[in-house]
């Protein structure tokens, strides 16, 4: 059992997941706030 259990792999795989979904996510939101504050 080191670092490289299957339990560790699989939970840093879930987060690297989850960190680009909120990535994703923020930059969209960035993108509907300039497309707003474009057509006001």
């Amino acid at each position: 059992m080191g670092i490289f259990s299957p339990q560790f792999a699989q939970s840093a795989v879930l987060y690297i997941q989850i960190g680009c979904l909120l990535s994703a996510i923020n930059i969209y939101d960035e993108k509907l706030k300039l497309f707003h504050a474009s057509m006001d």
